[in-house]
């Protein structure tokens, strides 16, 4: 009897302790965005200079350029605009690769200045042909 309470007790541990490593790595996995009171509006547009809906807008702190979205990401709306609520400073505008429409080059990471009040920023997407 006593061998079977420590090997459910020591089962239960294993659960517990395994529980709560994987809440550890989820917290450590997910981004952590900025948020401030600035607004950085991010026009894209297709070679026509009709808007481009649906398409992810990744922004990174200038100063953290690597890996995932470091300040945030957005998808553009049916007008082709991605908006931000971010504090004043230096960032990078950039593209998911993944879900990004074949026909267009994905442009390199483009720098960007937010000040005080509303900032825009248009891209033009380029073709492949």
């Amino acid at each position: 009897m006593n061998r079977k309470i420590i090997a459910l007790v020591f089962l239960l541990i294993m659960v517990i302790g395994g529980l709560l490593f994987f809440q550890f790595l989820k917290q450590k996995s997910q981004p952590i965005f900025v948020e401030g009171e600035e607004t950085l509006e991010v026009m894209m547009l297709r070679p026509d200079n009709s808007p481009m809906q649906d398409l992810e807008i990744d922004l990174w702190v200038a100063n953290n350029p690597d890996g995932p979205p470091t300040a945030g990401y957005s998808r553009t709306d049916e007008e082709g605009k991605a908006v931000f609520k971010i504090p004043a400073g230096d960032y990078l505008i950039g593209f998911n690769s993944y879900g990004f429409p074949e026909e267009f080059l994905i442009p390199e990471k483009i720098s960007t200045t937010v000040k005080t009040g509303e900032n825009q920023e248009t891209i033009v997407l380029q073709s492949i042909n």
